[in-house]
């Protein structure tokens, strides 16, 4: 799936689950978990076309439609969850832009797991480095 961030896949509730331009979850396995939180929302709230305040309404009436019960607590730690991760895109972003400027001059790039492993590398540093107090 080649989208921005600008053009957000839109979810819709399905005969056999859910999907949004082309990525299917089967309703079977729309209640799968992880950490007592639902495991689809966290699973895709780092993707690039993914919108998570259409994502969530959609979730909730897909377990709905096909016969699950809605877990609250499972649902607002889901959201809480990509709420966090989401807020740090922008940071990541600029920290990729920064080490890997070419990937970001349009059309759709292919990253190596060396160049993935160095951003997640960068991003700790920096986050580590704020939060160790000036000596």
């Amino acid at each position: 799936m080649q989208m921005t961030r600008e053009q957000k896949a839109k979810w819709i509730v399905t005969a056999d689950g859910m999907e949004a331009e082309g990525y299917h979850i089967p309703a079977d396995r729309l209640t799968e978990m992880r950490d007592s939180k639902y495991e689809w929302p966290m699973h895709l709230c780092i993707k690039t076309w993914f919108d998570v305040h259409d994502f969530f309404p959609e979730f909730e009436a897909a377990l709905e439609v096909h016969g699950h019960a809605l877990d609250e607590k499972a649902l607002v730690g889901a959201w809480e969850w990509c709420l966090k991760k989401i807020e740090k895109i922008p940071e990541n972003d600029a920290i990729a832009r920064e080490m890997f400027p070419e990937k970001f001059k349009g059309g759709f790039g292919m990253w190596t797991v060396a160049q993935m492993r160095a951003v997640s590398d960068e991003q700790k540093k920096r986050r580590l480095s704020s939060e160790t107090p000036p000596q």
